[in-house]
């Protein structure tokens, strides 16, 4: 080989370990951005499913629609936090997964559970701004749609 080839050869090849690391920070950054998501989406799973082990425990509160909240001011206060963490590990759901019919339909049950409190005075005027639009906007549909 000339001088000229290998100087040639000796371009392409810094070309292509350029090319080789800029595909392999692609990848990385990639593979960095699905972790996140999955952890994300994991945490979100693991949030709900301690939701519903907390229902399982308070039935009474799980589905507020047979009537058995008492009117105690202090077991109001734990139906409203229980509320708080539904709606804590709903949205971590509702975030991970917006466009999951499945997760939507799972979701919109669990918020007619609570309509009476949702459509509350106190979630209303309080506890709505504690929530991202997107979500909020779908417990009001989802409210909208609760069957009687």
């Amino acid at each position: 080989m000339t001088d000229s080839n290998l100087s040639k050869a000796a371009n392409w090849a810094a070309i292509a370990t350029a090319g080789i690391a800029v595909a392999a920070l692609c990848i990385a950054v990639w593979q960095i951005r699905v972790g996140q998501q999955t952890q994300r989406e994991a945490s979100a799973r693991d949030a709900f499913k301690e939701y519903l082990k907390l229902a399982m425990e308070k039935l009474d509160f799980a589905d507020a629609r047979l009537g058995k909240v008492a009117k105690s001011e202090n077991e109001r206060s734990r139906y409203s936090w229980f509320v708080s963490y539904f709606l804590f590990s709903a949205e971590q759901i509702y975030t991970s997964f917006p466009d999951d019919p499945e997760w939507s339909a799972a979701l919109s049950d669990q918020v007619c559970y609570h309509r009476a409190y949702l459509q509350g005075y106190e979630y209303q005027r309080t506890l709505k701004a504690h929530y991202a639009q997107p979500f909020y906007e779908f417990v009001e549909k989802s409210l909208s749609h609760c069957p009687n």
